[in-house]
């Protein structure tokens, strides 16, 4: 008689962690013969304080073995769906480049895109308050109903953006200015502030 054991075996490659089974076969006649040696080497005490400790030991390992599907981002293609995470990691790379991704509905407040290649990423109604663009390169970029209150525009490349419906309140404009409160679709001049007599 033969008996199957099979284990998980798991192992962390990079940042992606790969499990596979492995079986072992063992003799039956085996596994009983090494059972009464075991016996007659421990007192029953000490068996009991063994087994107590192998089964917490075998927990602990079950535990363990609960593995979130942790795979390595994978390069995107025009126009994917992006998540928070792969907007992250993107941004973590010496070329910082979104171009065409779907970042549209994103909530990425106080996210730092500035220096990042945005050509004609979609950031339709994302929430892109206080995000930093600064020097970024914007070209036809899709903002419209974005909320970009308070966000940093400075020096950023707007040819063709569409920002139809995005909310500006206290933007940072590409020239510096200041976007008043009520700015929707463009920047409006901020009103000077009254002086006192």
């Amino acid at each position: 008689m033969r008996l199957i054991i099979s284990l998980a075996v798991c192992a962390v490659v990079s940042t992606a962690v790969i499990c596979s089974n492995v079986a072992s076969v063992a003799a039956a006649e085996d596994i009983a013969a090494t059972e009464p040696a075991m016996a007659a080497s421990h007192p029953a005490s000490d068996t009991k304080k063994t087994s107590k400790k192998n089964t917490h030991k075998r927990k602990k390992a079950r535990k363990k073995k609960v593995v979130k599907n942790a795979t390595a981002p994978t390069p995107a293609t025009q126009g994917e769906k992006f998540t928070i995470q792969q907007v992250l990691e993107t941004l973590k790379t010496p070329g910082r480049d979104l171009s065409g991704k779907d970042l549209s509905g994103l909530h990425l407040v106080g996210v730092n895109l500035s220096k990042a290649n945005l050509k004609g990423a979609n950031f339709n109604h994302a929430n892109l308050e206080r995000a930093d663009f600064g020097e970024s390169d914007l070209e036809r970029a899709d903002f419209s109903g974005a909320n970009l209150k308070m966000a940093n525009l400075r020096l950023s490349g707007i040819n063709a953006t569409n920002l139809d419906r995005a909310i500006l309140d206290g933007a940072i404009w590409t020239d510096g200015l200041i976007c008043a409160s009520g700015s929707v679709g463009q920047c409006l001049d901020s009103a000077a502030p009254a002086r006192f007599k």
